[in-house]
């Protein structure tokens, strides 16, 4: 009798195939059905089923049953893990294998055993999946219509598919948290970046090439530019040809800047239709920075300059 070497080699490929799956980044709930489906050809007559713990840690989520009945997979959808919640809830609860060979006797059954006689089931031997640091993930069962006991063989199999699924379940979590991580850091940056916006001084961050990481829309509105259209790659692309277009040059300008008295420095800047501007600039250097890296606060002082030309022509003239 060649059968359980012939049902060790099947399960080989299907376990191949969930690893298959599961490098193709195929959805969790497309690989545990698939796996399910290939462990009920292999053992005849078991019903799979993976039940999925909630993020409380308190209930079971029904994840992959697909040859149970539907009103069966709704009834224990959401069923609190307990030490007396059936086979699944019992092994979630206890994070040990709980083997029932027939409901209908078994005390853990006690709650949901008119459900299991109304869908025609005897027997469920359940799994808990486990992380790889121990927590219970959820569940692997598989029920039968009658009454038996597992086979060695069996039981095995069953544990080498908790195992496998807790790949897929472990690996699906983490890129979930990976996706709500980058939307979360997306969300913040446009946040920060809309206040940055809101200012009425242009601010801006450069390399000591004096080449443009980020900037507000200010820093281009005070000098004609279009922040969508006519993003500024280097600090000349906002203050025109004024500047030295060597990197040292633009050191020395930042340095200068840091310096000044009151962290101010003024600088000439050509706007976009060819007029120059007084530009207040001051500049402070981001500590630790690789590579270094500067912060660069821009202020139009025209209307200042101005107003003090008119105050001294004031002064001075009849």
């Amino acid at each position: 009798d060649v059968t359980e070497q012939h049902q060790l080699q099947q399960q080989n490929a299907a376990e191949r195939s969930l690893l298959e799956m599961l490098a193709s980044s195929v959805p969790l709930v497309d690989i545990m059905s698939e796996f399910i489906a290939r462990f009920e050809h292999i053992f005849p007559g078991a019903i799979g089923s993976v039940l999925l713990m909630d993020e409380e840690e308190r209930h079971l989520l029904c994840g992959a049953a697909p040859s149970l009945p539907a009103e069966y997979n709704q009834a224990i959808h959401g069923a609190p893990i307990g030490p007396r919640v059936g086979s699944c809830g019992t092994a979630a609860f206890l994070g040990e294998e709980v083997v029932v060979s027939d409901i209908t006797s078994d005390p853990l059954w006690t709650d949901y055993r008119e459900l299991a006689a109304k869908h025609q089931l005897r027997a469920c031997w359940s799994m808990p999946i486990r992380s790889t640091k121990g927590r219970v993930l959820g569940t692997f069962a598989n029920y039968y219509r009658e009454a038996r006991v597992p086979t060695v063989s069996e039981l095995q199999a069953s544990r080498r598919s908790a195992y496998l699924l807790s790949l897929a379940i472990e690996s699906d979590k983490n890129e979930r948290k990976i996706q709500r991580d980058q939307r979360a850091l997306v969300a913040a940056g446009l946040y920060r970046q809309a206040i940055l916006d809101s200012m009425v001084d242009g601010l801006v961050t450069v390399d000591r090439t004096g080449k443009v990481h980020t900037f507000n829309n200010a820093a281009c509105r005070m000098m004609g530019l279009d922040a969508v259209t006519e993003q500024p790659q280097h600090l000349n692309d906002l203050l025109g040809t004024t500047l030295p277009a060597d990197g040292q040059g633009h050191l020395e300008l930042l340095h200068a800047a840091e310096s000044a008295q009151g962290g101010n420095f003024e600088v000439g800047g050509l706007d976009k239709g060819g007029e120059l501007r007084p530009i207040s600039l001051s500049a402070s250097k981001i500590p630790f920075s690789e590579p270094e890296t500067f912060v660069v606060t821009l202020r139009d002082i025209t209307q200042q300059r101005h107003d003090e030309e008119e105050i001294r022509r004031l002064a001075f003239y009849d």
